[in-house]
Protein backbone atom coordinates (compact mmCIF):
# COMPACT_ATOMS: atom_id res chain seq x y z
CA UNK A 1 0.00 0.00 0.00
CA UNK A 2 1.15 3.20 -0.45
CA UNK A 3 1.86 5.95 1.74
CA UNK A 4 -0.81 8.55 0.83
CA UNK A 5 -3.12 5.23 0.92
CA UNK A 6 -2.04 4.77 4.62
CA UNK A 7 -2.37 8.42 5.27
CA UNK A 8 -5.84 8.40 3.99
CA UNK A 9 -7.01 5.33 5.67
CA UNK A 10 -5.93 7.03 9.07
CA UNK A 11 -7.19 10.42 8.37
CA UNK A 12 -10.23 8.38 8.06
CA UNK A 13 -9.99 6.32 10.96
CA UNK A 14 -9.23 9.74 13.19
CA UNK A 15 -12.25 11.34 11.71
CA UNK A 16 -14.42 8.71 12.94
CA UNK A 17 -13.13 8.66 16.35
CA UNK A 18 -13.90 12.76 16.53
CA UNK A 19 -17.01 11.76 15.07
CA UNK A 20 -17.32 9.46 18.49
CA UNK A 21 -15.95 12.13 20.96
CA UNK A 22 -18.48 14.72 18.96
CA UNK A 23 -21.11 12.36 19.58
CA UNK A 24 -20.71 12.28 23.02
CA UNK A 25 -20.44 15.26 23.80
CA UNK A 26 -16.45 15.76 24.63
CA UNK A 27 -15.70 18.23 22.36
CA UNK A 28 -11.72 18.85 23.49
CA UNK A 29 -11.04 14.79 22.70
CA UNK A 30 -13.02 15.77 18.73
CA UNK A 31 -11.52 18.89 18.32
CA UNK A 32 -8.29 17.03 18.75
CA UNK A 33 -8.93 13.73 16.65
CA UNK A 34 -10.66 15.98 13.51
CA UNK A 35 -7.72 18.57 13.50
CA UNK A 36 -5.52 15.43 13.33
CA UNK A 37 -7.30 14.12 10.98
CA UNK A 38 -7.13 17.68 8.67
CA UNK A 39 -2.93 17.51 9.18
CA UNK A 40 -2.71 13.59 8.57
CA UNK A 41 -4.79 13.96 4.98
CA UNK A 42 -5.45 17.78 4.00
CA UNK A 43 -7.36 16.71 0.79
CA UNK A 44 -9.87 14.46 3.51
CA UNK A 45 -12.39 17.53 3.27
CA UNK A 46 -15.71 15.75 5.88
CA UNK A 47 -13.37 16.13 9.38
CA UNK A 48 -13.34 20.32 8.01
CA UNK A 49 -17.00 20.09 9.26
CA UNK A 50 -16.68 18.85 12.16
CA UNK A 51 -13.49 20.72 13.09
CA UNK A 52 -15.40 24.00 12.06
CA UNK A 53 -18.00 22.97 14.39
CA UNK A 54 -15.86 22.42 17.21
CA UNK A 55 -14.03 26.11 16.32
CA UNK A 56 -17.42 27.43 16.63
CA UNK A 57 -18.48 26.00 20.15
CA UNK A 58 -15.42 27.33 21.29
CA UNK A 59 -15.74 30.88 20.24
CA UNK A 60 -13.55 30.61 17.15
CA UNK A 61 -15.65 32.27 14.96
CA UNK A 62 -13.14 33.08 12.08
CA UNK A 63 -11.18 29.86 11.96
CA UNK A 64 -14.79 27.79 11.91
CA UNK A 65 -15.43 30.15 8.53
CA UNK A 66 -12.28 29.22 7.18
CA UNK A 67 -12.73 25.26 7.72
CA UNK A 68 -16.37 26.41 6.23
CA UNK A 69 -14.85 28.46 3.50
CA UNK A 70 -12.52 25.28 2.61
CA UNK A 71 -15.19 23.10 2.00
CA UNK A 72 -17.41 25.41 -0.30
CA UNK A 73 -13.35 25.58 -2.14
CA UNK A 74 -13.50 22.02 -1.94
CA UNK A 75 -16.65 21.38 -4.55
CA UNK A 76 -14.84 20.86 -7.46
CA UNK A 77 -17.75 20.64 -10.78
CA UNK A 78 -20.38 22.28 -8.63
CA UNK A 79 -22.31 25.50 -9.34
CA UNK A 80 -20.57 28.64 -7.87
CA UNK A 81 -20.59 28.44 -4.19
CA UNK A 82 -22.72 30.88 -2.33
CA UNK A 83 -20.67 33.04 -0.23
CA UNK A 84 -19.82 31.75 3.32
CA UNK A 85 -22.02 34.10 5.34
CA UNK A 86 -25.23 32.76 3.21
CA UNK A 87 -23.99 29.27 4.51
CA UNK A 88 -23.24 29.89 7.96
CA UNK A 89 -24.27 33.16 9.45
CA UNK A 90 -21.77 33.12 11.77
CA UNK A 91 -19.27 34.11 8.56
CA UNK A 92 -20.36 37.60 7.86
CA UNK A 93 -19.38 40.29 6.65
CA UNK A 94 -18.32 41.62 10.65
CA UNK A 95 -16.40 37.96 10.93
CA UNK A 96 -12.84 38.60 11.78
CA UNK A 97 -9.99 38.47 9.15
CA UNK A 98 -7.57 36.01 11.07
CA UNK A 99 -6.69 32.50 9.44
CA UNK A 100 -6.50 29.29 10.83
CA UNK A 101 -3.32 28.41 12.52
CA UNK A 102 -5.26 26.50 15.30
CA UNK A 103 -2.96 23.02 17.14
CA UNK A 104 -4.13 19.75 18.13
Amino acid sequence: MASGAVADMRAESLYHVARVFHAEGDHDEAFKYYYQATITAPDFILPQYGLGQMLIARGEVAKACDCFELILKSQVGWPVPPPADRVDPCCGPTRPTNSFTGTA
